[in-house]
């Protein structure tokens, strides 16, 4: 129909051509299209070749997951050390003069020499499809009219090894390029190769699937592959079926990399990178078996395990991976030994520290086997550490196991690795050795060093299990120091190892302050200086700290406290600038936050005095914290705009202790809008966030009613390198709870559960009130009650809260024999808990009844007896300890900044007598 005119498109534009059914789409070539009309067009005809597994190359139809490609693999496909390049194979490929159209193929390969030259080039792709249409029109010209199989024998002049050889490294060229059209256009020159001309040599297609490989494009890897077995279908090249092995593994294909490596087996003895790379596929898909099968295979051939292949096991963990791969180029390089001295404090600083004891167990590290097992490693490492041989760790690594333990209070695993330290450096560890600290940089002992942080590992584990007394006889036993406590039995085996280091001295003074005992912290000072040691910062830093420690909730003791600290010193006679002394203590007071801590425990000095009922204006201290400058005032010539910084104050010293105090304090104060600020600042300064400033965050947003944004603070910690705290989530929940939004609750318990965080008794019991306050437990709650053995009598609120559920639960016998329970085991009652019991005793004489209700009362009545009685003398000790430990310890820093404790003789000798 001529005359027809065509309909009116729609709106929305032509209407596309209908699809083709799929027959026609069933009967499309498989391999590219044939080249359009242009100077390198050519008849397209397809060459029987036989037939083969196909090998999907949509990443869609991946089934596991890759293995990580590294560039060391593809040596196995093409080694630039042993066979030479494109560039060399270029430049000494030779025409000869006599052959058809020699002129122009010297011109081509000339063209080729110089854009593998200057790759860079904008021209070089047009200088390379100009050279194509020159050889198209003069190398290839003999080869337009012909098939391969006709059997016609072409004219001796064609140049036939030329024009492959030409047209090889032409695709190579392209390849090299890396360009969508340049990619394009090579596979198109690869077809018109095997179809017009013969088979590209095998050499070209390796030094193609080794650049594709070092690319990490796996699917043109698998492509040129292809093509290479079109070209030489009868013949099976051992470098293109690894080529096929890594790029398969790479994109996850597992029964393809099966076969590839059954196939491989099958011809004889493969070299070491083959059975790496097989090793390396099997712990990416965290197939144990697999990985058992193939680590016994490979040391059973003779080969050794390099630190490319512990890293690709050590990858297989999802937290390491971002890691390793961020530093895999530095570490390859490196010893096995070295990778874990590198590895350990990198996991320290990436916030990965949990899996510590995973590594160390992987690597079978002496002292690994007392650490307890982490439930979320794979089931391949502990296959592999069956297999593996282990390694044999520097004294550096052990010592940070050592420090590892003694920050989780693990006693046990932090001696092990500190025996074994100490035999890894056997010659250098001594107590009569210069420490390091007094030696110049160039002069210090790494494996002395090593001795000297994990001795400092076990006095902290030996502190934060609860047992200081143990740690100073440690420290006794190993350096040979007489500070006045009796030898435990666990360490009467050890004998002087370690010299007198201000680290070291820092450890025992943190162990006094846990002990309240000045007269300790005095010998180990004596004892320090006496051999040598500086008054140093760490010395000065571990004094701040029980300074700070010293600060508590009564108004008139801080008074004095800052009163005294203030008073000038008399310096003794030829003591060093006693005022230098006092700036720098100063400094590590205002570093740790000390005023932020005086000005909360005032707050709360004043939150227990209105407990009590005094008579005290309720918001006054709370005003007059709120409203007080903590420095003094800004000068007038001073901008007086201060972005993001609190309401008349100045911003604390840019370390995360301040910070974290100021936090502390504005949650205190519950100024939502001054703790954004100062958590902005925080990360404006750079400084290093800590769980602590993220607790105090999500503290104040929830009291100011934002629990929303909490939630979404405590979900985004991950982001910034940290793991999400039991804290954090106990206060979301209990907001929420408080809220009555169920629903949103359970939702962070179960977060929670998948960070494997196991929760506490007081977090159980809060949400068992939670529920029984909705009439009877929810049906999907996740935690159960806490167990009476469980709270944690010094944690009053703890017990009062137990104690009021189980009130409410109408199980009075039974809460009454809790408070009876927890007075046995040395609870110390305050007013608030006395005055609980008081409105207990009203409930069960005016508001209840049955049979319960005089055995509940008879036991109420000893409680409130027991609680009175000992309230003046038991409440007062541990008042009247810290008030005698804050004189000593004021009297002591005084001597000691003042120089009075340096008047003894030291021996300052590179042998300082035990």
């Amino acid at each position: 129909m001529r005359g027809r005119i065509p309909p009116i498109p729609p709106p929305g534009g032509v209407p596309r051509a209908p699809r083709p059914p799929a027959w026609a789409r069933r009967a499309r070539r498989p391999f590219p299209r044939p080249f359009p009309s242009s100077a390198l067009a050519a008849p397209f005809t397809a060459a029987a070749v036989p037939l083969r597994a196909y090998t999907p190359l949509s990443p869609r139809l991946c089934h596991s997951r890759p293995a990580a490609l590294y560039a060391d693999a593809w040596r196995l496909v093409f080694d630039p050390a042993v066979e030479p390049d494109t560039q060399h194979h270029a430049q000494h490929l030779t025409i000869p003069r006599d052959e058809m159209h020699a002129t122009e193929s010297l011109k081509i390969r000339d063209t080729l020499i110089h854009v593998l030259q200057h790759p860079h080039e904008p021209r070089a792709l047009a200088q390379i499809q100009d050279a194509l249409a020159l050889a198209y029109t003069s190398t290839l010209a003999p080869f337009h009219r012909r098939c391969v199989g006709d059997g016609a024998v072409s004219p001796a002049s064609a140049p036939r090894d030329t024009a492959l050889a030409l047209l090889g490294l032409a695709t190579e060229v392209l390849v090299l390029l890396g360009s969508d059209e340049a990619m394009v256009l090579a596979r198109k020159l690869l077809t018109y190769a095997q179809l017009h001309v013969g088979s590209i040599p095998l050499v070209h297609f390796r030094r193609i699937t080794a650049r594709l490989g070092r690319r990490n494009d796996a699917l043109g890897v698998l492509q040129m592959e292809r093509l290479a077995y079109k070209h030489h279908p009868h013949m099976h090249d051992t470098p293109l079926r690894h080529a096929r092995l890594l790029a398969s593994a790479a994109l996850g294909h597992g029964a393809d990399v099966q076969a590839c490596w059954r196939d491989l087996e099958s011809e004889g003895p493969m070299p070491s990178t083959a059975h790496w790379a097989h090793v390396a596929y099997c712990a990416a898909q965290g197939d144990a078996p697999a990985l058992q099968a193939a680590l016994t295979h490979m040391l059973a051939a003779g080969h050794t395990v390099p630190t490319a292949l512990w890293l690709d096991v050590l990858a297989s963990l999802p937290p390491l991976a971002p890691l390793i791969a961020r530093e895999r180029a530095a570490w390859e390089t490196m010893l096995p030994a070295d990778l874990l001295v590198a590895l350990l404090p990198a996991m320290l600083v990436n916030g990965t520290a949990r899996y510590v004891p995973a590594v160390l167990q992987l690597a079978q590290v002496r002292g690994s086997e007392a650490l307890p097992r982490l439930e979320d490693v794979p089931w391949t490492w502990a296959a592999a550490a069956d297999i593996l041989p282990p390694i044999e760790p520097r004294a550096t690594t052990l010592a940070l196991a050592a420090t590892w333990c003694g920050r989780r209070g693990l006693v046990t695993p932090a001696l092990q690795f500190f025996e074994a330290t100490r035999d890894a450096a056997r010659p250098y560890a001594s107590a009569t050795a210069m420490p390091n600290e007094r030696r110049p940089i160039s002069e210090r002992c790494e494996p002395l060093a090593a001795v000297e942080h994990a001795a400092v590992g076990v006095v902290q584990a030996w502190r934060r299990a609860g047992d200081a007394s143990a740690a100073v006889a440690f420290v006794q036993a190993v350096t040979g120091a007489s500070l006045g406590m009796p030898l435990s039995e666990r360490v009467a085996h050890l004998s002087p190892c370690v010299p007198r280091t201000s680290l070291l001295t820092a450890a025992v003074l943190e162990c006094a302050g846990a002990l309240w005992s000045v007269p300790l912290a005095e010998a180990a000072l004596r004892d320090a200086l006496a051999h040598g040691l500086r008054y140093n910062g760490r010395i000065r830093r571990a004094l701040a700290h029980l300074i700070v420690q010293c600060v508590d909730a009564h108004r008139g003791e801080m008074s004095r406290f800052c009163a005294q600290l203030a008073e000038p010193l008399q310096p003794h006679d030829q003591a060093p600038c006693v005022a230098g002394r006092i700036e720098l203590l100063q400094r590590e007071l205002a570093a740790l936050g000390f005023e932020d801590r005086v000005q909360r425990a005032l707050l709360a000095s004043d939150r227990q005095r209105r407990a009590a009922g005094e008579r005290h204006p309720g918001g006054a201290l709370h005003d007059w914290v709120r409203d007080t400058p903590l420095q003094p005032e800004t000068p007038a010539s001073a901008s007086p705009m201060v972005p993001d910084a609190m309401h008349n104050s100045e911003l604390p010293v840019p370390t995360g202790a301040a910070y974290a105090e100021r936090l502390r304090l504005l949650a205190a104060l519950g100024d939502v809008e001054g703790a954004q600020h100062a958590f902005r600042r925080l990360l404006a300064h750079g400084v290093a966030l800590q769980a602590s400033h993220v607790e105090a965050l999500v503290q104040v947003l929830c009291q100011g009613g934002r629990v929303r944004d909490a939630s979404w603070v405590v979900h985004s910690v991950p982001s910034w390198g940290l793991s999400p705290t039991l804290a954090m989530y106990t206060c979301v929940i209990r907001t929420y709870m408080d809220m009555n939004d169920w629903r949103m609750a359970t939702r962070e318990i179960r977060s929670m559960q998948k960070n494997n965080l196991v929760p506490d008794a007081h977090l159980k019991d809060t949400v068992a009130t939670a529920a029984a306050r909705r009439g009877g437990r929810h049906a999907h709650t996740p935690l159960p009650t806490a167990a009476r053995d469980d709270i944690d009598i010094t944690h009053l609120a703890s017990v009062a809260q137990h104690y009021q559920l189980l009130m409410h639960r109408h199980s009075y016998v039974e809460a009454q024999q809790f408070y009876a329970a927890c007075l046995q085991r040395g609870m110390v009652p305050d007013y608030t808990m006395r005055r609980m019991l008081r409105r207990a005793g009203h409930w069960l004489r005016h508001r209840t009844g049955g049979d319960a209700r005089s055995t509940a009362l008879a036991l109420l009545s000893e409680n409130v007896r027991a609680s009175s009685a000992g309230h003046p003398c038991d409440h007062a000790a541990p008042w009247e300890r810290q008030r005698t430990f804050r004189r000593a310890l004021l009297a002591l820093v005084r001597a000691l900044v003042a120089g009075r404790l340096e008047k003894v003789s030291r021996t300052d000798t590179s042998a300082p007598s035990a």
